[in-house]
């Protein structure tokens, strides 16, 4: 694996190790001073902050990262500010109608303000964090995440405190989207040339819109559980069941971003700079870099769901989370495998259209799903809809990038990160049985086993070629002390 990706990858994980780690404090702290209803309130607004962003602003960042290379990035970003800037009033307008129209069907005006400002805010951090994504500025996109998280758990967690208001506590962590990147600014922006350019404009439509409506659709097919979770069993259902699958995104998502943060734009260098095959090679090693962290990561959290819980989650969340976190694990891996490389694929060749078709069939078979098995089964019902919603979107993603951008799915890469993450599961599984009992000290313990045994799994195992840059870190190191 190319010495770019390493690095990039590493800076990358680290800035984002520390951030989430933050956001897991909060989500505990949260759920011990909000009830479930209370907490409800952030999981819908997060949820249609997510659906929003996707719909309005996300085809604009993934328009910075595609085009924003070289000579030409002043014009792009240039050209794509002006239509964030027009995006951000039609949400605005939104939310102003919004607020009329909520009421008339029994809700209050202010799950308008708190849902609007939420997507304003993270529109606006999300395109920050593209720019320095694309420019390769590693180290001050991690510092933007820390700060926000920082601030969303300083913020937060006073707002609820004092208040014990679900919307205030809404209210406080979009300020820390909103105030997170301003440190970075200049160095961010840069000279962007804001001329119109109408060819410019035109293509960046033509490729955006239609991505547009793919990750609506997708984030549609992700989120749309919580809106009919609340909608069938109740507001405390939702929030219940909103940080027991936000743990799950924190866990394992994030872990994955990070790689695909430095992967991707290598890929896309790679495809600019040496052609289609080039491109290629390189997503099959991203993908072997993915499995040596999905697989361990949704694994640890299915096997070790109880401990996890109770640290974690406030005592009214636990039992709900020990019992969904596995069926968690699981859709969360489909779909971080799903994100993270077969919908690049689309990317890579350029078919959006593609990937609306992909994100169309995930979010029928969610919406399907999720009414035919809540009804009946509740918030298990939920987590399986999950499950098997993914998996028909992976399938389906599987089939359509084939069409536009064939991407390998080298067995090595997939069976040596399996068989260690078995090695892993084992000793986890034997030392819950030879260490009983329920405490912070044994949840570490545990925490502690599964590292070194699956770091014993990837080396017996050559998992990513780690044996390697294993190896060739030792001798480096050896060098130094000689």
């Amino acid at each position: 694996m190319s010495s770019p990706l390493y690095r990039h990858t590493l800076i990358y994980l680290f800035g984002r190790i520390g951030p989430a780690l933050l956001n897991l404090v909060a989500t505990a702290i949260f759920t011990r001073l909000a009830a479930p209803g209370d907490y409800a309130a952030l999981v819908l607004s997060v949820a249609a902050a997510q659906l929003g962003s996707a719909g309005l602003f996300q085809w604009l960042r993934m328009s910075v990262l595609r085009y924003a290379v070289g000579d030409d990035a002043p014009r792009v970003i240039g050209t794509i500010t002006r239509l964030y800037l027009a995006q951000g009033l039609v949400c605005t307008l939104l939310m102003v109608a919004l607020c009329f129209l909520l009421p008339a069907f029994g809700l209050p005006w202010i799950v308008a303000i708190t849902c609007g400002v939420m997507t304003l805010a993270q529109s606006w951090f999300d395109f920050t964090q593209e720019l320095q994504r694309a420019a390769l500025q590693p180290v001050r996109y991690s510092l933007s995440f820390a700060v926000r998280a920082l601030l969303a758990l300083a913020l937060g967690s006073a707002g609820i405190y004092l208040t014990g208001s679900g919307f205030v506590l809404v209210l406080c962590v979009a300020l820390a989207y909103f105030l997170a990147p301003i440190p970075f600014m200049g160095a961010m922006f840069g000279r962007p040339d804001f001329s119109r350019d109408p060819e410019l404009t035109r293509r960046i439509v033509r490729y955006g819109l239609p991505l547009g409506l793919a990750l609506m659709l997708n984030n549609l097919g992700v989120t749309a559980d919580r809106f009919i979770v609340a909608y069938l069993l109740g507001a405390e259902a939702a929030g219940l069941y909103g940080p027991t699958v936000e743990l799950g995104r924190q866990s394992i998502f994030t872990l994955l971003q990070s790689v695909t943060l430095a992967c991707y734009p290598l890929a896309i260098r790679a495809l600019k700079n040496h052609g289609t095959q080039a491109a290629v090679e390189q997503m099959a090693k991203n993908f072997g870099f993915l499995m040596v962290i999905a697989l361990p990561a949704a694994a640890g959290l299915a096997v070790m769901r109880v401990e996890i819980a109770q640290i974690m989650l406030g005592p009214l969340f636990r039992d709900t989370a020990a019992q969904l976190f596995p069926l968690v694990a699981v859709s969360t891996l489909l779909l971080s495998l799903n994100t993270f490389y077969f919908i690049q694929g689309n990317q890579l060749g350029e078919n959006t259209g593609g990937q609306a078709t992909v994100a169309a069939i995930a979010a029928v078979a969610t919406l399907v799903l999720n009414f035919l098995l809540i009804p009946a089964m509740g918030l298990k019902g939920a987590a399986v809809a999950a499950v098997l919603s993914q998996s028909v979107s992976l399938v389906a993603s599987i089939i359509i990038s084939r069409r536009s951008f064939p991407l390998p799915i080298p067995p090595a890469h997939l069976l040596r990160p399996a068989a260690a993450t078995a090695i892993m599961t084992l000793a986890i599984l034997a030392a819950q049985h030879a260490w009983p009992g329920m405490n912070l000290v044994r949840t570490l313990g545990l925490f502690c086993v599964a590292g070194l045994a699956y770091g014993a799994g990837v080396l017996l195992t050559d998992a990513g070629d780690m044996r390697r840059l294993f190896f060739k870190a030792v001798k480096f190191k050896k060098g130094l002390l000689s």
